[in-house]
């Protein structure tokens, strides 16, 4: 018998949630992100990130948990899935494709300031591929 956790994710009643293109913001200091939530309700995307903003001083970790079974046919070597681009606004802007496909739970993403920006790359439920993003703030 598996046991079996139910987590919350974060959510916005509609994309009237959406603060403008500055976002939907998340304070909390860890949490997870659904890119079926993205789907759903079109906060999260490119249009309307979800923007991270924890307490000066901290970092923001990401690990990706990838639900996605790629085929024989769909591993080709160098290809990205792409699902979602992190953007680190600050004294330079970074930005990391984060791309999926490859092992189950990774971390992906390490800030060097306190507030990112995650937009999800919406597919459409026909060419779904599962994951959540977990963030988290670390000193």
């Amino acid at each position: 018998m598996h046991n079996v956790d139910c987590i919350s994710v974060a959510s916005a009643i509609s994309k009237q949630s959406c603060d403008g293109l500055s976002g939907r913001s998340l304070t909390s200091p860890d949490g997870y992100i659904s890119n079926i939530v993205t789907e759903e309700i079109d906060v999260g995307d490119i249009m309307c990130p979800w923007v991270i903003t924890l307490q000066p001083g901290q970092r923001i970790n990401v690990t990706l948990y990838d639900f996605y079974q790629p085929t024989l046919e769909s591993q080709d070597v160098g290809l990205c899935h792409q699902y979602a681009l992190i953007t680190e606004r600050g004294s330079a802007t970074r930005n990391m494709r984060l791309c999926g496909g490859e092992e189950r739970v990774r971390n992906v993403f390490v800030s060097r300031g306190n507030n990112i920006e995650i937009r999800i790359i919406k597919r459409g439920f026909d060419q779904m591929q599962y994951f959540m993003l977990y963030y988290e703030g670390e000193c």
